[in-house]
């Protein structure tokens, strides 16, 4: 079992992983809210007809459905957790930040390298 001393060294795959946390996040919350929002309302019409029976059981599939959505992220969480630092993905995924530029760019001069190029030649 190797523990990786660095969290994740790849800062591409950090980052993407910080977008897809948030977005998780976004729509752990958004998304049962709306759902309970629509429930609502068919709360609502099914009280201005009761005898509609499919309204009843498009009101509990919101549910559930709401209740999934708010589970799936926290699962992918929990078993990321649980696996810890064992992997690469989930040390990523586990320690994903934003990235705030580049600090190790080094920029290229070109004419020096084309100089070295024509001078091994000789």
């Amino acid at each position: 079992m190797l523990i990786s001393t660095q969290a994740c060294q790849d800062k591409a795959l950090a980052g993407i992983l910080y977008t897809v946390k948030n977005v998780l996040l976004i729509i752990q919350l958004a998304v049962p809210i709306i759902l309970i929002v629509f429930a609502t309302y068919g709360l609502f019409k099914m009280m201005t007809d009761p005898d509609d029976k499919k309204s009843k059981k498009k009101i509990i599939n919101m549910f559930i459905a709401a209740i999934v959505v708010f589970l799936i992220p926290a699962m992918v969480n929990g078993t990321m957790a649980i696996i810890g630092d064992n992997s690469k993905f989930s040390s990523c995924w586990n320690n994903a930040k934003k990235i705030t530029g580049n600090s190790q760019y080094i920029p290229i001069d070109y004419n020096e390298n084309r100089q070295n190029i024509v001078s091994s030649d000789d």
